[in-house]
């Protein structure tokens, strides 16, 4: 994870089970923010890994409660990441449906910040990938 989303500054794996079929994991992690580094976050995350190996299609479906100001405010955010075979190419179609709390005054940097950690862990797997077809 800390390779795919730079804002990630260390993370523990708490609790995990299952298996290559469906996997369970929980993790603490802390984070510094991407447009205001100098407020780090910890949060609790857990995520659920499933596939299909007949069909092709991966989920990875997480829920997160990130407390900022030493735990005082705390927020939560849940995603969707699906992951299918393209038909075109030697690739695979992601797709993610993000939901998280935001104080409507802060909405603008809110969106700035998932926007940017989006962004930042896929084009970071397009480059993991990509080094694994050399």
């Amino acid at each position: 994870m800390k390779y795919l989303n730079p804002t990630i500054i260390d993370f523990d794996i708490v609790e995990e089970k299952g298996n290559y079929g469906h996997w369970k994991y929980s993790t603490k992690y802390s984070e510094k923010l991407s447009h205001w580094p100098y407020l780090p976050n910890h949060a609790i995350a857990h995520f659920d890994i499933q596939g299909d190996s007949k069909t092709h299609v991966y989920y990875i479906n997480s829920t997160h409660r990130t407390c900022l100001f030493m735990g005082i405010y705390c927020l939560n955010a849940s995603s969707e990441f699906k992951f299918t075979n393209s038909n075109s190419s030697n690739g695979a179609v992601c797709e993610e449906f993000v939901q998280y709390q935001c104080p409507s005054l802060l909405s603008e940097f809110c969106k700035r910040e998932v926007v940017f950690q989006r962004k930042s862990i896929m084009n970071n797997l397009r480059k993991k990938f990509a080094e694994r077809k050399h």
